[in-house]
């Protein structure tokens, strides 16, 4: 081999090396590359969230404090006094309209169930904690705290889409398995299947007589099921738009709708107090359950389809079902009020369920043992867990979304961005979108979930 024929092999690359060296960078070192970059950006989120925290919790410590000793020693209260007002609280302190009473013959300071929203981020060196608000509800006639949320607004968690054309409120939503699209229900009584990334209507499904209260996608994404006020429950081919099959065993309104996970099977539940499992192909029944005493709202398959789990708006108890067989296996009924909606964790071992008594509740599916309980504040008419089940998410008629951290037993975010009763929720695979339909007759799509 010549000299020169040896130079060319070292210093150039063959065109079998520049494809392996493509593949390589493209396969594994960029994916690599977007992961760490991920996981990175969780950890500086969970790092904003504990220092704030801690950095709130401190402060209103110290206005605890500072308070005992006004009234024990009877001297009042004044405003230029440090000890009782951290610095950012000293604008509360003497905003007239916020709830605050000061008594100062008795050197007392009474909060009359005061929620302050309060930007922290000029407080604090560390670059996590910009646009940082930190949400703080003190305890009618004390200042025990009653609740603290710490959330990014609105860099953490944003709308940054919503879907238009809808018309009148929004029942229900959901989004296809592959994530690719949406579809709603609502006041209209139209099915609309929508393109998340875009935000533009895809089509137009009409045939019912009255609104939709339900729908849900099949596994492969070839149909779509629906459930109306005009008690009857519609499959609909995804491509033609055609009714496969028009369900009309029910005698009052078809509430809830949900495909199986794999198979042709649906569950309906409705305000004639029955839930039945049917073929989606055909109508005939599977299986019925029957023990609900009043309407059912609500009705899920378990991830492996071997249960069905309903909630009772008349009889306000969750029960447990076998599919295959109708048989009764657990009934939970510790709601104080009409159950309006459930779901199943992604590894099929809790239930959350919640309701017109301001609680979300989990559950385990075996023992119906009660996990936690959230108080939402106001009814929770849509609740779901977020891919990892610790977190759930509640949507209630404040028309707030709610984020609760189900191992630390709290309250992660609260987002405020409709103007009506938040009554659908769904949450991407991968955390990091929120679908959310409301009375104020809009669906947003929010970035960038907690995890």
């Amino acid at each position: 081999m010549s000299a020169e024929g040896s130079n060319n092999n070292t210093a150039g690359f063959t065109l079998l090396e520049v494809i392996v060296g493509i593949f390589i960078i493209s396969v594994i070192v960029i994916p690599v590359a977007i992961y760490w970059g991920q996981a990175l950006d969780v950890v500086g989120e969970l790092d904003y969230r504990q220092e704030a925290r801690e950095y709130a919790t401190n402060s209103i410590n110290r206005l605890q404090q500072a308070t005992r000793e006004i009234e024990a020693t009877n001297s009042g209260w004044s405003q230029d006094n440090d000890l009782v007002w951290p610095d950012y609280l000293e604008t509360v302190a003497a905003d007239e309209e916020s709830g605050i009473e000061i008594n100062s013959s008795q050197g007392s300071i009474n909060v009359d169930k005061l929620t302050r929203q309060i930007d922290i981020s000029n407080h604090q060196s560390n670059p996590n904690l910009k646009d940082v608000t930190v949400e703080l509800t003190w305890d009618d006639k004390s200042l025990a705290l009653q609740s603290l949320l710490v959330y990014k607004s609105p860099g953490s968690i944003g709308v940054i889409n919503q879907l238009g054309g809808s018309n009148g409120n929004i029942y229900d939503l959901v989004l296809s398995s592959n994530q690719a699209r949406v579809v709603t229900g609502g006041e209209d009584g139209v099915v609309r299947i929508w393109n998340l990334a875009r935000g533009s209507l895809l089509a137009e499904f009409r045939g019912h007589g009255d609104r939709i209260n339900a729908v849900d996608f099949s596994n492969d994404g070839t149909k779509i099921v629906s459930g109306s006020s005009d008690d009857t429950a519609k499959v609909w081919d995804l491509k033609t738009g055609r009714v496969i099959t028009d369900f009309n065993v029910h005698t009052d309104n078809v509430n809830s709708v949900m495909f199986a996970p794999t198979g042709n099977r649906v569950v309906s539940a409705s305000s004639d107090n029955e839930v039945h499992v049917w073929n989606s192909d055909t109508g005939t029944i599977a299986t019925t359950f029957s023990g609900h005493t009043g309407s059912v709202r609500a009705a899920v398959f378990s991830p492996d389809g071997t249960k069905v789990v309903s909630g009772g708006y008349g009889d306000n108890i969750v029960r447990v079902w076998e599919s295959g067989t109708g048989t009764e296996l657990l009934g939970f009924d510790r709601h104080d009020g009409p159950i309006y909606d459930l779901a199943i964790s992604h590894d099929g071992q809790q239930v959350v369920s919640s309701g017109q008594d301001d609680q979300v509740k989990v559950w385990d599916i075996e023992t119906g043992d009660l996990s936690v309980d959230f108080d939402h504040g106001d009814s929770v008419r849509a609740v779901s867990f977020g891919p990892e089940d610790n977190l759930v998410f509640s949507g209630g008629n404040d028309n707030q979304i709610k984020i609760w951290n189900i191992a630390e037993d709290d309250s992660v975010a609260s987002l405020l961005e409709h103007s009506g009763s938040v009554t659908s929720l769904e949450i991407s695979n991968s955390g990091d979108r929120i679908i959310s339909g409301s009375y104020d007759d809009t669906i947003k799509v929010w970035s960038k979930a907690i995890q």
